[in-house]
């Protein structure tokens, strides 16, 4: 009986101990994570002018933060355009842009879109505002969701804009009450392609910020300062805003929906172009 006993705690121990032994495998990284060692000697070596580190989003698996980028069916920009002429830009704009939020595991096209236009009504009227994010995924007519969606200035057009007071958790879509409403939009050049760095400029100075699209990957979500210039080529995947610039940098001020605790407070200097970024760049007209 002893024996019995005696062989039952060997066994219980021995399966404790491979238990114990096996936790630190559970909350590894799996292989393909990114190495933030190896990103950072990847960036020295290459002489690129950004640093990355450990932020909000870093624990996230990039297919959480972005999503595919297919124009809408039947969506059409209501004026288009190669080049606003007859602007003197300045060499470097700053930004008029309300609060960054965070978009959590949800798609970034309608904070990308409420973003846009709402930099545009601060800088054509002076009042800062919170267009709804929930309004749009709940009441769009496209069937858009967290996983799929576009650029909204056609509902911003056709149907207008919600503020995010206007609309609780709750609130149907019948009940929302339009409190602004663009008078058209446009693409700074096309939607399937790059724009060009005059064309959003223009768009910016006029305006206020632009809407586009830009290619992510696991250097862009360390991104932590400096001028992102690492040059990746891939889809494009996220949806962003463009609110500024500085031509002694050669880059954008790109404003994020990935909370302030990413890059330098939810914002991003970029290189012209790098990542695709621009691409498909548009703007409401208000």
């Amino acid at each position: 009986m002893f024996r019995k006993k005696k062989l039952l705690l060997v066994f219980a121990f021995v399966v404790l101990a491979a238990g114990i032994l096996a936790i630190p495998s559970i909350f590894a990284k799996t292989s393909d994570a990114p190495d933030l060692e190896s990103m950072r000697a990847q960036i020295k070596a290459n002489g690129w002018s950004f640093t990355v580190g450990e932020n909000s989003v870093t624990s996230m698996n990039l297919v959480e933060l972005t999503g595919p980028a297919q124009p809408a069916t039947g969506v059409t920009a209501v004026t288009s355009e190669k080049e606003i002429s007859g602007v003197a830009l300045p060499l470097k704009y700053d930004c008029v842009c309300t609060p960054v939020v965070n978009q959590g595991t949800c798609s970034a096209w309608p904070y990308a879109s409420t973003g846009m236009f709402e930099a545009i009504i601060l800088a054509q009227s002076g009042v800062s505002v919170k267009l709804s994010e929930q309004w749009l995924l709940d009441c769009n007519p496209y069937d858009w969701d967290c996983v799929n969606g576009w650029f909204a200035n056609d509902i911003f057009f056709r149907d207008g804009a919600v503020l995010a007071s206007n609309f609780p958790p709750g609130t149907n879509c019948n009940q929302a009450i339009i409190s602004y409403q663009a008078t058209g939009w446009r693409f700074c050049e096309n939607g399937h392609s790059v724009a060009s760095v005059t064309s959003i400029k223009n768009a910016i100075y006029r305006m206020g910020a632009v809407a586009c699209l830009v290619y992510v990957d696991s250097y862009f979500q360390y991104y932590a300062s400096g001028v992102f210039n690492q040059p990746a080529t891939g889809d494009v995947n996220h949806f962003v805003v463009l609110c500024g610039w500085d031509d002694s940098l050669g880059a954008w001020r790109l404003k994020n929906s990935w909370g302030t605790n990413w890059g330098d407070n939810g914002y991003m200097w970029i290189a012209y172009g790098c990542h695709k970024v621009g691409w498909a760049a548009n703007y409401v007209l208000y």
